[in-house]
């Protein structure tokens, strides 16, 4: 099938078919390949990862919600300091 909004399982990502093979991977950055934690970087064959879990986002947080955009490190969901993350 075609994309919808996240991998397909059935299709291996580089970073699989290089762990099979031994190697090592990490990744950082926008991610907007699948946004439930099983669809992650380290879910899809990444050894580690520092990923913007969405494409598109305002990294800075809302004005008047304060919310950023959701992050990841490795299989646990970041959460920036407020001050000083983009300085």
């Amino acid at each position: 099938p075609s994309y919808d909004d996240h991998l397909s399982t059935a299709t291996p990502t580089i970073a699989e078919r290089l762990r099979d093979a031994g190697y090592r991977t990490m990744m950082s950055g926008k991610w907007h390949l699948g946004e439930r934690p099983r669809e992650w970087p380290v879910a899809r064959g990444f050894d580690r990862s520092f990923a913007l879990i969405p494409g598109a986002m305002n990294y800075y947080g809302g004005e008047s919600s304060g919310s950023r955009a959701p992050m990841a490190l490795d299989d646990k969901r970041y959460v920036p300091p407020h001050e000083g993350f983009f300085a």
